[in-house]
């Protein structure tokens, strides 16, 4: 958001899906006005938004599309996977045990974009060391979604079986990297998200919030996001997580939401 502004744009935020959190196509639609340039498509927690509505909207409007796929990287909606000309779209790989502490930027251009930034880019080079260690990360990336993938299944196959949760959506057309697994309370549970979260805290089990990409919130009225922040718990994903791991996580969760 602060390099929209710093370039002299002014970001104007629309809401999302209720269920699968991703922009919205109908309430961008709301919001597009005479000004509007582009539309800047974020795929959060791994989820792809609804690209085929997006890009119809985009091109009904005579708008540009940027996509921010930071987490989402091997994401696809349909047949295509995010990034799919003539957008811009940036996707963030962690290199892990490849480069601790480091994350490439991949960065997938349309080639007349490509060639007007090739003398700027060409600046920006990175060591041999790190651009084999991004190539090796690479290598093993389907590996670590699929990881994931079976994670998140496990966790959505206990998780459905109470009302006291939300899980998140897994549509025929879209398949996601699970990033994030993002656990919601519904109405029914023993506990609130904040509450269950200290209490995992303590329990030795991290866990995260979501965060909104705003810090004056008069910017915008976001119900659908303001809720699953409220309701939302972000549970350990990480390909590295064993079976007895997880089964500790469902149980103390189960321990404090259900009883």
């Amino acid at each position: 958001i602060e390099s929209l502004r710093a370039a002299g744009l002014r970001p104007v935020f629309a809401d999302v899906h209720p269920e699968r959190l991703t922009l919205s196509a109908a309430a961008a639609a709301a919001v597009i006005g005479a000004r509007t340039r582009a539309i800047l498509v974020a795929h959060p927690l791994g989820q792809p938004a609804e690209l085929d509505a997006l890009y119809g909207l985009a091109e009904e409007r005579g708008l540009e599309i940027f996509e921010d796929g930071g987490e989402s990287l091997g994401a696809r909606f349909d047949d295509s996977r995010l990034g799919r000309s003539p957008c811009a779209c940036i996707f963030r790989l962690p290199l892990g045990a490849h480069a601790p502490g480091f994350r490439a930027c991949l960065v997938a251009l349309p080639e007349p974009l490509a060639l007007e930034l090739e003398p700027v880019l060409a600046e920006q080079r990175v060591s041999d060391g790190l651009a084999a260690s991004a190539r090796r990360a690479l290598s093993h990336w389907e590996d670590r979604i699929a990881a994931r993938r079976r994670i998140a299944s496990a966790y959505s196959a206990e998780f459905s079986r109470y009302d006291a949760f939300r899980v998140p959506p897994t549509p025929e057309r879209a398949l996601s990297t699970y990033s994030d697994y993002l656990l919601r309370l519904s109405r029914f549970a023993r506990t609130g998200a904040d509450d269950l979260a200290k209490l995992l805290t303590e329990s030795g089990i991290e866990t995260r919030r979501l965060r909104l990409p705003l810090t004056e919130r008069e910017l915008a009225s976001l119900p659908a996001a303001e809720h699953a922040r409220a309701t939302g718990l972000l549970l350990p994903i990480d390909e590295s997580l064993t079976d007895s791991q997880r089964d500790r996580v469902l149980d103390e969760i189960f321990g404090y939401a259900i009883g």
